[in-house]
């Protein structure tokens, strides 16, 4: 069974799967992993509007609208685009978990479980 530390975080996940055209979190673990961990910083509606109709994430706009977001979202956010695709972001795994909670330490974790 799937952690979502709230109720929002599950919706938010939801969000933004459908906006990428994935039904579940395992039906593409890519997209899966990369939703489930920005839906849990509450940053989907911002987030959204970098995806195109074909499912399609404009990286430079991700990083452009994280820039006024907390160090932790950052790290969380680039985390979920390594999720995404590797070769996007190269984040090491001690600088995401290092300033986030009990509950996002949660949410890494079980991105990892989901797309590894």
């Amino acid at each position: 069974m799937t952690y979502f530390k709230s109720d929002w975080h599950e919706e938010e996940t939801s969000f933004l799967l459908e906006k990428l055209g994935v039904q579940t979190l395992a039906q593409d673990t890519e997209y899966g992993s990369f939703a489930y961990v920005i839906g849990a910083t509450c940053k989907a509606k911002q987030i959204a509007r970098t995806i195109d109709e074909e499912g399609t994430i404009d990286v430079d706009e991700v990083h452009e609208l994280m820039g006024v977001f907390s160090s932790s979202e950052q790290g969380m956010i680039r985390f979920a685009l390594q999720c995404f695709n590797n070769s996007i972001d190269e984040i090491p795994l001690g600088e995401v978990m290092r300033p986030l909670d009990e509950e996002n330490t949660k949410v890494i974790k079980q991105a990892i479980d989901l797309r590894y």
